[in-house]
């Protein structure tokens, strides 16, 4: 069975109301949002590009880029700034123990993130919550003060009335990255961002990470991290680095190693996540430690997103670094051969010559061929 919101609840009236989608003639608008025409027609995609220090590149040129279809170079037509077209953000929080002492920042952080990106009057955002269960505080809304009244409320006790234990790592974040896609960011038009606050580890979700990256992937939706070490997390392991793939800015694989090899097929561990579609019932054995930090980095890569590291009582400074991020993104336009134009998913993969420069692309696209 697939995840669901336990409520819809409007901040401004703190009203159970159910979330409707509108008719499928009216979710995507003709000429907003990532486009792919036809089967054979030109697929155009947001890119974010990032030097070593994971601050944004500007005026980077096409010429510079290398971009494969399932192994297979295409021929770029177009590379440049996003044109000004609407913007629909989620912010996905944690509200659970392992961040506590994190939620008074978090909220307050985010209602900074909210005021600086909402610069246009059709931008619209919403915000969710997640613990045992997945809230959406807020749906889709230009009102920055409703948004302001839906990051007040991150925190506040989830409808079912349950909670993580005391000081345990994570909550159900593959349910909330699939219903935030699928369910609400998706049936939006124009560009598409999530932004995740959490410690990046799953327990309990009935999605899988590789589901919740597909649905990302297919609402065409960026998504952003912040990544804060959760209260119960263990100690920094003293072998890590030891035959691992090097780190990119901020801490990932992003260039000429992932994204574009590791998903799809691959997953965190083997394409499942630890608890996703696997209920925990009576008494289970001590959970492995589970580093969030690096499922993030993949979740973000796979979906042509970024991560940034938090710090305690300094989350402003991690949204600001990722609102740069926002304020200078790039739109890529190729139209596919021969080979790769009949096919039903294309594997994705986006490299660039310039020296400390990272080009990241979403991995996967679905465009029904075939």
């Amino acid at each position: 069975m697939n995840a669901s919101f336990s409520r819809f609840l409007f901040a401004a009236s703190a009203a159970l109301v159910p979330l409707l989608a509108p008719p499928a003639s009216a979710q995507q608008p003709a000429g907003s949002g990532p486009v792919v025409s036809s089967a054979i027609g030109t697929i155009s995609l947001p890119v974010t590009v990032v030097d070593d220090h994971g601050n944004p590149v500007k005026n980077l040129p096409a010429s510079d880029l290398t971009l494969t279809d399932s192994d297979v170079k295409q021929t770029i037509q177009s590379f440049g700034p996003d044109p000004n077209q609407r913007l629909t953000f989620g912010i996905v929080a944690q509200a659970g123990s392992s961040l506590t002492s994190e939620l008074g920042d978090e909220r307050l952080a985010t209602v900074h993130f909210i005021d600086h990106i909402l610069p246009g009057v059709s931008d619209r955002g919403f915000v969710v919550q997640y613990d045992t269960e997945v809230d959406l505080l807020t749906n889709p809304t230009p009102t920055v003060n409703t948004l302001h009244d839906g990051a007040n409320q991150i925190g506040s006790p989830q409808f079912g009335g349950t909670s993580a234990s005391p000081g345990s790592e994570g909550g159900t974040l593959y349910d909330a990255i699939y219903l935030a896609a699928r369910e609400v960011i998706g049936k939006e038009p124009g560009r598409h961002v999530l932004i995740l606050f959490t410690d990046g580890v799953d327990q309990g979700s009935k999605e899988s990470m590789n589901d919740a990256i597909a649905a990302a992937q297919n609402a065409n939706a960026a998504i952003f991290a912040i990544y804060f070490r959760g209260q119960a997390a263990t100690p920094k392991n003293p072998r890590r680095g030891m035959n691992q793939p090097p780190s990119y800015p901020g801490g990932g694989y992003p260039g000429g190693g992932y994204p574009g090899r590791g998903y799809p097929g691959g997953g965190y561990p083997g394409g499942n996540n630890p608890g996703g579609n696997n209920p925990q019932t009576g008494p289970q054995p001590e959970r492995p430690h589970v580093d969030g930090k690096r499922i993030l980095e993949q979740i973000c890569n796979a979906t042509g997103g970024y991560m940034v590291e938090g710090k305690r009582d300094k989350a402003d400074q991690a949204y600001d670094r990722l609102n740069a991020l926002l304020q200078h993104p790039y739109v890529i336009a190729w139209r596919p051969d021969a080979k790769t134009a009949g096919l039903a998913y294309h594997r994705l993969s986006l490299t660039t010559d310039r020296k400390n420069v990272w080009a990241i692309i979403q991995t996967g696209l679905t465009t029904g061929a075939q």
